[in-house]
Parts: C-alpha cells; structure tokens; sequence
C-alpha cells in the first residue's frame, strides 16, 4: 500500500506582490458605473411610463373629438347621414354606417394602447395601436411603426371603415353535386 503526505502552507513575506490598487480602484469605479447606469435606465423608464400615464387618456379624448368631428364633417358634405356616432364613454366609442360597418375603439391604459376594430357583418379587422414617443420625446399613437397625431389616425380608422362600406360584398358560393 502507497500513502502520500501532501503539506500545503501559505506565507506571506514582505517580498511578495499583493493585489495592485489600481486594480482595485479600476474595479470599484467599474461597479459603481454599472449601478449607475442602472439607476438612470430605471428612471428614465419610470419617467416614460409617468409620461405615458399623463397623457393617455388626452390621447384618446382628442381622438374622440377627431372621430366625432369627421364624421359630422363628412356627412354634412355628403348630405346624408353616413355614419353615425355610437355610445361614448371616457375609454371607448362606437360608429356606425351603411352596409353593417362599424367601428369600435377602446383605450387599455393599464397598457398604453387602443383597441381599434372596423367590421362589416361577420367580418372583423381588430388592431392594437400602442402609444409610443416621436423623435422629440412627445407622446403619439404609433401607426404601422410611426408615430401619428390622434387626427392622422381618426381619418385611418375612418378611411378602415368607410373601405369596408364601399367594398362589394362577396357573393356566397353555390355549391352543387359535384363539390360535395
């Protein structure tokens, strides 16, 4: 049988290198960045969300305001009543129009975005529009990846609608014999 005795001692002598300083001073200041950093990206954050919650429902009322103010314009040029406006509430309206169309929006500012659907009958197109920031820090719908004034949209989801009324609906095809 083979036995092995290992000793392991540490010595420090005065001929020694210890730790340098700079490294150590490198190394605070690195860690001190860092928490920094991530106190700045944490109230930026909290400072966007602040913003966002402020505006949000101003958003949504002047889109309201946009959307009411098109459809009374457009129906006053056509001389006709066109569309109609629907229940209004302080986080969502309705419209109406011929052809079954409507319009439904609704402003989630738990989350920051609207809820826009333009049907016709049993055909729906839901979209979420999130509130964002333009290059100058101002609060906007963004719309299709570009922020737009609550006017911009108005006249998109009233163009979504007034689309779907004009649009010939498709005929239901007849089946025969042959394609069942």
């Amino acid at each position: 049988m083979l036995t092995f005795d290992v000793r392991i001692s540490l010595r420090l002598t005065r001929g020694e290198r210890q730790m340098s300083d700079q490294w150590i001073q490198e190394t605070v200041k690195r860690i001190r960045d860092a928490e920094e950093e991530k106190k700045r990206r944490e109230n930026f954050e909290y400072m966007r969300e602040q913003k966002l919650n402020s505006a949000g429902f101003k958003m949504f009322e002047e889109l309201q305001k946009q959307i009411k103010d098109g459809v009374t314009k457009l129906n006053e040029k056509l001389g006709t009543q066109r569309l109609s406006l629907g229940a209004t509430r302080y986080d969502e309206m309705t419209a109406a129009g011929a052809n079954e169309t409507q319009l439904f929006v609704k402003f989630n500012d738990d989350a920051h975005y609207l809820e826009a659907d333009v049907s016709r009958g049993n055909s729906s197109n839901k979209t979420q529009i999130p509130l964002g920031f333009n290059e100058d820090g101002e609060v906007r719908f963004i719309s299709e990846g570009r922020p737009v004034l609550a006017n911009r949209l108005a006249e998109l989801l009233l163009d979504a609608m007034i689309d779907l009324q004009l649009a010939e609906p498709k005929p239901i095809r007849q089946f025969s014999r042959q394609d069942v």
